[in-house]
């Protein structure tokens, strides 16, 4: 099953807003958009690292859809794992932090208003 498969079937697709999927790949980087105007979800591959985010309007927020797409993607990834996933939030967004923190992610650097966190899945722990 491939990674769109994955989030079609997902319990993502079964909440109160419509899910659009945008997919495009560009050179060896594959884009997957998943989401509507209200909540949107990026899951961006290059090579060995995968790149995964959220964005949720604030009437969304608090509900549990961030936690179910990053738990979503993580079960996913797990199932072949790749070298590394990366993951960025405001620094003010305490409530993303938190979820990457449960999720086992860490801290690998800061960049002007963003922090950018990352787990590894193979050998590099």
């Amino acid at each position: 099953m491939n990674w769109i498969n994955y989030f079609e079937l997902a319990e993502i697709t079964q909440n109160k807003f419509p899910l659009n999927l945008f997919s495009q790949n560009v050179s060896d980087t594959r884009f997957l958009l998943l989401g509507c105007e209200e909540i949107r979800f990026i899951f961006v591959h290059y090579k060995s690292v995968y790149q995964i985010g959220c964005w949720l309007s604030e009437e969304f927020r608090g509900q549990g859809y961030g936690s179910l797409y990053f738990d979503t993607a993580i079960k996913f990834l797990e199932r072949d794992p790749p070298e590394m996933v990366i993951a960025s939030t405001e620094i003010n967004n305490i409530a993303m932090q938190k979820m990457l923190y449960q999720q086992n992610f860490k801290v690998m650097s800061f960049f002007e208003k963003s922090i950018i966190f990352r787990k590894y899945f193979k050998c590099n722990a």
